[in-house]
Protein backbone atom coordinates (compact mmCIF):
# COMPACT_ATOMS: atom_id res chain seq x y z
CA UNK A 1 0.00 0.00 0.00
CA UNK A 2 1.45 3.33 -0.82
CA UNK A 3 2.08 5.77 1.90
CA UNK A 4 1.33 3.45 4.63
CA UNK A 5 1.14 4.90 8.14
CA UNK A 6 3.42 2.96 10.54
CA UNK A 7 4.91 3.38 14.12
CA UNK A 8 8.57 2.94 14.11
CA UNK A 9 11.37 3.25 17.07
CA UNK A 10 14.05 6.47 15.67
CA UNK A 11 17.23 7.41 17.83
CA UNK A 12 15.54 10.46 20.03
CA UNK A 13 18.40 13.58 20.21
CA UNK A 14 20.84 13.06 23.16
CA UNK A 15 20.17 9.34 23.31
CA UNK A 16 17.29 6.74 23.24
CA UNK A 17 14.67 6.23 21.52
CA UNK A 18 10.78 7.17 20.52
CA UNK A 19 8.65 5.95 18.88
CA UNK A 20 6.91 7.70 16.26
CA UNK A 21 4.26 7.72 13.59
CA UNK A 22 5.57 7.83 10.23
CA UNK A 23 4.25 7.88 6.24
CA UNK A 24 6.20 5.00 4.67
CA UNK A 25 6.88 6.76 1.26
CA UNK A 26 8.97 4.07 -0.31
CA UNK A 27 4.91 2.46 -0.81
CA UNK A 28 5.11 -0.54 1.71
CA UNK A 29 8.37 -2.57 0.34
CA UNK A 30 9.00 -4.39 2.77
CA UNK A 31 7.30 -2.89 6.19
CA UNK A 32 8.40 -1.42 8.65
CA UNK A 33 11.47 -4.30 9.10
CA UNK A 34 12.71 -2.73 5.77
CA UNK A 35 12.50 0.94 6.60
CA UNK A 36 15.09 0.29 9.57
CA UNK A 37 17.12 -2.17 8.18
CA UNK A 38 20.27 -0.47 8.40
CA UNK A 39 19.70 0.76 12.41
CA UNK A 40 16.80 2.82 13.45
CA UNK A 41 16.49 6.26 11.53
CA UNK A 42 17.71 9.26 13.65
CA UNK A 43 14.99 12.17 14.54
CA UNK A 44 17.81 15.06 14.73
CA UNK A 45 16.84 15.70 11.01
CA UNK A 46 13.04 16.57 12.06
CA UNK A 47 14.32 18.51 15.38
CA UNK A 48 16.56 20.35 13.03
CA UNK A 49 13.67 21.16 10.42
CA UNK A 50 11.89 22.49 13.61
CA UNK A 51 14.36 24.43 15.17
CA UNK A 52 14.90 26.37 11.86
CA UNK A 53 11.20 26.91 11.19
CA UNK A 54 10.33 28.17 14.79
CA UNK A 55 13.67 30.69 14.14
CA UNK A 56 11.71 31.93 10.81
CA UNK A 57 9.32 32.84 12.88
CA UNK A 58 10.69 34.41 15.47
CA UNK A 59 12.72 36.69 12.52
CA UNK A 60 9.32 37.32 11.67
CA UNK A 61 8.00 38.04 14.19
CA UNK A 62 10.40 40.37 15.28
CA UNK A 63 9.77 42.58 12.39
CA UNK A 64 5.95 42.48 12.96
CA UNK A 65 6.56 43.51 16.29
CA UNK A 66 2.68 42.78 18.12
CA UNK A 67 2.18 42.70 21.57
CA UNK A 68 1.56 39.06 21.69
CA UNK A 69 2.08 36.74 19.33
CA UNK A 70 1.17 32.55 19.25
CA UNK A 71 2.49 30.20 17.12
CA UNK A 72 1.47 26.67 16.43
CA UNK A 73 2.89 24.27 13.43
CA UNK A 74 2.29 20.68 13.04
CA UNK A 75 4.98 18.55 11.70
CA UNK A 76 3.66 14.76 9.85
CA UNK A 77 7.27 12.42 9.63
CA UNK A 78 7.97 10.66 6.49
CA UNK A 79 10.67 7.84 6.27
CA UNK A 80 11.85 7.15 2.92
CA UNK A 81 14.74 4.61 2.08
CA UNK A 82 15.33 4.73 6.45
CA UNK A 83 15.55 8.88 6.34
CA UNK A 84 13.51 10.39 8.41
CA UNK A 85 11.63 13.64 6.55
CA UNK A 86 9.51 16.37 8.06
CA UNK A 87 6.01 17.59 5.97
CA UNK A 88 4.33 20.28 6.88
CA UNK A 89 1.58 19.66 5.22
CA UNK A 90 -1.59 17.65 5.71
CA UNK A 91 -3.13 15.15 2.93
CA UNK A 92 -6.06 17.96 2.98
CA UNK A 93 -3.43 20.32 1.68
CA UNK A 94 -4.00 23.05 4.20
CA UNK A 95 -0.92 24.48 5.92
CA UNK A 96 -0.62 23.10 9.55
CA UNK A 97 0.09 26.25 10.99
CA UNK A 98 -1.63 28.71 12.95
CA UNK A 99 -0.65 32.52 13.63
CA UNK A 100 -2.36 34.57 16.01
CA UNK A 101 -1.04 38.24 16.45
CA UNK A 102 -1.90 41.15 18.89
CA UNK A 103 -1.10 44.59 18.66
CA UNK A 104 -2.41 47.44 21.13
CA UNK A 105 -4.88 46.93 23.87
Amino acid sequence: MANETQYIEVMAPGGGTLLVEAIDLDGGRGGGEALVAGGLPDFEPVMDTVTKLAKSFQHALEQAKPKKAAVEFGVKVAVKSGTMTSLFVNAAGEAAIKITLEWGG
